[in-house]
């Protein structure tokens, strides 16, 4: 086989499993008046200026399963994006698989979120990464439960690498922490403007 013909192989698979995880993803955000008023935010995690900036489209895709009626369930995926050092990129999430458990108060992630990561870490020629967790939560103003905590531990004492939970509430409001030194670190929205060391993936 020629080198022409195993890159252009190439190119139809990476397209092709674009495609199916397009799918699995699900559409893009209802461009309601709602969802449009998402901007990109940069949360900061003080004193050690850790940063993580999200962008719009991730914001609108987890506003889709606010808990903002009785019979809504939990709902929750992976962070996906880039390391820039300490500082974190979000671009994408997973969103709620049909092999998740998902209760009104409980949400358990299934390993099919993991399959997409591995795939997307691949069709971005390794630079798309795992950055973390998100949730719903049925209440205005969200904090992590003990059974939050716990399972976040699991993870950063599986990684060295720095990660980012979060958990959405119920009218949009966003509670943001980050693993620093062995504590848990509430981060707080700063700015809708990334800074420049966000403007390419990778490090």
């Amino acid at each position: 086989m020629s080198d022409s013909d195993s890159a252009a192989l190439r190119v139809a698979y990476l397209n092709i499993v674009q495609g199916i995880i397009s799918q699995i993803l699900g559409p893009p955000p209802n461009r309601s008046r709602e969802s449009c008023m998402r901007t990109a935010i940069v949360w900061e995690a003080s004193p050690q200026h850790h940063k993580i900036l999200v962008e719009d489209e991730p914001l609108q895709t987890m506003d889709r399963y606010r808990q903002d009626r009785s019979d809504k369930t939990e709902a929750g995926g992976i962070l996906l994006g880039y390391r820039k050092g300490p500082h974190l990129h979000i671009v994408q999430v997973t969103v709620p698989q049909l092999t998740d458990r998902r209760r009104r108060f409980r949400f358990d992630r299934s390993t099919h979120h993991q399959q997409i990561a591995l795939e997307q870490w691949h069709v971005s020629e390794k630079t798309m990464d795992y950055l973390g967790e998100w949730h719903t939560h049925p209440e205005i103003n969200p904090s992590p439960s003990g059974v939050d905590i716990n399972e976040w531990v699991k993870i950063t004492n599986r990684l060295t690498k720095p990660m980012a939970f979060m958990i959405l509430g119920l009218t949009g409001t966003i509670w943001l922490g980050l693993p620093v030194n062995n504590a848990l670190i509430k981060c707080s929205p700063t700015t809708t403007e990334g800074p420049s060391y966000f403007e390419a993936p990778g490090d």
